[in-house]
Parts: C-alpha cells; sequence; structure tokens
C-alpha cells in the first residue's frame, strides 16, 4: 500500500479527518480486509481523489475481492438468477443472457 499511502499524504488540510481516519483503518483495524478495502475507497470517494481511488482499486485484486464478499455472505447475480428460476420469477434463459459465467 506504499503508493496509497504516498497518495494520502497529499490530502489536502480540509481533508486531514479523511486522511487520519484511512490511515488508522489501513494500519491498525479490527475490520476484515474487504471492510478496510470498502473504508479505503469510500475515504477517496469522499475526497474526490480520483487517482487514490484508482490506487486502490488497483490494489484489490477482483479474485480476492470476489472470495471475500462470498465469504461474506454476497450472493453473485447468477446464483441470485438460479433462485429465482426456482421461484418462477426468472427463467434459464433470461439467467443465461444477462450473466457472465463466473471462473
Amino acid at each position: 500500500m506504499s503508493r496509497i499511502d504516498a497518495l494520502r499524504e497529499r490530502f489536502p488540510e480540509a481533508a486531514r479527518d479523511i486522511k487520519l481516519n484511512l490511515q488508522n483503518v489501513l494500519q491498525q483495524s479490527s475490520l476484515t480486509p474487504a471492510q478496510q478495502w470498502g473504508v479505503a475507497i469510500a475515504s477517496a470517494i469522499a475526497a474526490r481523489n480520483l487517482e487514490l481511488r484508482d490506487a486502490i482499486m488497483a490494489n484489490a485484486q477482483s479474485d480476492e475481492l470476489r472470495v471475500m464478499a462470498c465469504k461474506q455472505g454476497m450472493v453473485s447475480l447468477r446464483e441470485a438468477g438460479i433462485k429465482a428460476c426456482f421461484d418462477g420469477t426468472s427463467t434459464p434463459d433470461e439467467v443465461v443472457r444477462e450473466t457472465i459465467l463466473e471462473a
């Protein structure tokens, strides 16, 4: 996270509280990695710092995020679609057409 730390140091004085909160969350926290990432990206968006947002996004591997999210109860769109088929609110054709196959 060294790139993120360098960008965080460039936050303007007006965003000092966000800078400190981001530092605390990333360095010492009882949050899960997924929660830490969520706080980091929310801080970047709140600070309207596109460079920081992009650095955080680049630091997060999509497969790792998906695995963490699933462990915390996230249901993929395809899984939700399959459930909708069993509930009678969707069709298999619609689910296949509207979702991508997950690796």
